[in-house]
Order: C-alpha cells, then sequence, then structure tokens
C-alpha cells in the first residue's frame, strides 16, 4: 500500500496540471499561440530557474565516483538507441520529415519535466543532485543526435559551429553548471544565499512543474492525430515501453540501485521532450507529428511511470 501510495504522489499531480490545461484549452479559449509562447517562456526562465535552485539546494556529498559509470551508462543507452531508429525507422516510411520526427521524438526525452518530480517524490528535497547532475551531461547529447538526425533527413550537412554554439547557449545548460558552480562555492566557504532571495527562486521553481503540464494538458486533441495513430502508437510503444524495459533491465542487471537507478529511470521512460516540436518545426521536419508524439507520449507517461515506479519499489529497487 505505501508503494502505491508513493507511486500516485509521482502521477496525481500531473494529472490535476494537465486536466487545468485542458479546461484552459476548452472553457477559456487557450490557442496554439498562447501555448507557443508560453513554452518560450518556461523554456528561457521558469526552468533554467528550478534547475538552479535544485542544483544549489541538493546535497552533493550524496554524489559518489558510482556516478561516472551512471553517465557513460546513459550516454551509451541514448546513442545506442539511436542507431537502432536510424536503422529501423527509414525501412518503415518513406517519407523523409516523418523518419526525421519519428526518430526525434522516440529517442529525446523529457526528462527535466519528468524526472525531477518522480525524484522528489519518490526520495524529497535535497536528494535529486544526481538526477541533476545526469540531466546537464545527457541534454547535451539529445540536441546533438535531434540536429543530426534532422539535418540528415533534410538532406544537407550538418553546421557544427552553430549546434555546438546553440548547446552552448542552451538556458538549461547554462542553469546547470552556475548552480553547480554555486553549491560548490558556498559548501567550500560555508557562506549562503539570502533567504528572501532563496525564496523567490523556491516559488518560482515551484510553478514550474503545474504550468508546464497545464500547458501539455491545453495541447490534447485527440482529432488531430487521427492521421497519424499508427506512428503515434509505434512510438508510444518504443519510447514508454520497450526502451525502458530494455535499459532498465540491464541497469538493474549491471547493479544500479535506489537513485541511481531512479536517474536511468528518469532518462529512458520520460515522455517525448517539448523542444522536439520546436526543433522539427525550425529544420523542416513533420512538426505536427512531433507536437502529437510531444501531446501523447506526455499522457501516457502518466500511467506507465506510474507502474514503473510501482513494480521497482515493490521490487526494492528504488
Amino acid at each position: 500500500m505505501y508503494n502505491i501510495l508513493i507511486s500516485f504522489n509521482v502521477v496525481v499531480p500531473l494529472i490535476m496540471w494537465m486536466l487545468v490545461g485542458l479546461f484552459a484549452r476548452k472553457v477559456l479559449k487557450a490557442d496554439d499561440s498562447w501555448i507557443e509562447k508560453t513554452n518560450n517562456i518556461m523554456f528561457k526562465t521558469f526552468f533554467p530557474v528550478m534547475l538552479f535552485y535544485n542544483m544549489v539546494t541538493s546535497d552533493i556529498t550524496q554524489i559518489t565516483t558510482k556516478i561516472v559509470p551512471l553517465i557513460i551508462f546513459c550516454l551509451g543507452g541514448v546513442l545506442v538507441t539511436f542507431a537502432v531508429l536510424m536503422f529501423i525507422v527509414p525501412r518503415l516510411h518513406d517519407s523523409n520529415p516523418v523518419r526525421g520526427a519519428m526518430v526525434q521524438a522516440t529517442v529525446r526525452s523529457n526528462t527535466a519535466l519528468f524526472g525531477i518530480p518522480m525524484t522528489l517524490a519518490v526520495y524529497g528535497e535535497g536528494h535529486i543532485a544526481i538526477i541533476v547532475i545526469l540531466i546537464a551531461t545527457v541534454v547535451p547529447l539529445f540536441n546533438i543526435i535531434s540536429v543530426f538526425c534532422l539535418e540528415y533527413f533534410r538532406g544537407e550537412d550538418v553546421n557544427w559551429t552553430r549546434m555546438l554554439g546553440n548547446i552552448a547557449k542552451n538556458p538549461l545548460i547554462l542553469s546547470l553548471i552556475a548552480g553547480a558552480i554555486t553549491n560548490i562555492l558556498l559548501t567550500m566557504t560555508g557562506a549562503s544565499i539570502p533567504e528572501p532571495i532563496m525564496k523567490g527562486l523556491s516559488a518560482m521553481g515551484n510553478a514550474t512543474m503545474p504550468l508546464a503540464f497545464m500547458v501539455l494538458g491545453a495541447g490534447l486533441s485527440m482529432s488531430s492525430a487521427i492521421v497519424n495513430r499508427y506512428k503515434l502508437t509505434w512510438i508510444i510503444l518504443v519510447k514508454l515501453v520497450i526502451s525502458p524495459i530494455l535499459w532498465v533491465g540491464l541497469a538493474i542487471f549491471l547493479g544500479f540501485r535506489d537513485q541511481y537507478l531512479a536517474a536511468v529511470l528518469c532518462i529512458f521512460a520520460p515522455p517525448t521532450a517539448v523542444s522536439a516540436y520546436t526543433m522539427a518545426q525550425a529544420m523542416e521536419s513533420d512538426a505536427k507529428l512531433s507536437n502529437e508524439a510531444i501531446v501523447f507520449t506526455s499522457s501516457f507517461a502518466i500511467v506507465t511511470i506510474f507502474f514503473w515506479v510501482l513494480i521497482l519499489q515493490n521490487l526494492g529497487l528504488l
């Protein structure tokens, strides 16, 4: 019963926030323009503040040398998944825009949006340094392979200089680096950030998840996905079921447990990253399919993550 309550603690708030977004769409007439603008605001302000605050308040003493093989495992898993998808997807569809959208939607995870609340629900505040550091290392790889994939199927060469420049300017990466440096300096000097500032950062960080899931809920539209139902079914099954089974299972076999196993789950079990739509749109891929993949994998992930947490908790692995 206790493990079921923990699983509910993970998913019930997410469902509530998405329902508020659906209400905003249906009753308050929140349109696509509002969704796009709000996503942009979250990416450039709310998410960076949340990640900075979580990094600053995390207990860095919990990090051990075991995080190195964890990072290698996750980076390797993402690369292997990407390579397999680049081989399989072109044999399933003839359209290059569809190919690029499917590969990106299947490999690119919304780790920050789903991983942090899941870790907080299971372990509490001050115990998410591992997942935050993993986000800092895996998110750049997601960006790199996404650009490569979309440029490849667009038939153009990858502009590595521009891509690396964009990664270096990514607000999420910059906020994580700033948070890590601040944490180290505060730990070494024994100083602290003034309480009013911390309260402001905390309040803004706490608003991030409700707002993000409200936007996801506002984007729900069953009718728009009918045409792409088979592609979406494939993406959902591979993204939320097959990939987590393979990589979490291998992580268990290799001995990862507790927060380290939770970190693996946060990389391979979340839905498609919200930024997949923006990138697909900018690089002449199938933006509509990308947007539908984000919305529907996010909806189904609430169910799959519930069962992942419940099963792993019952087995005593988390």
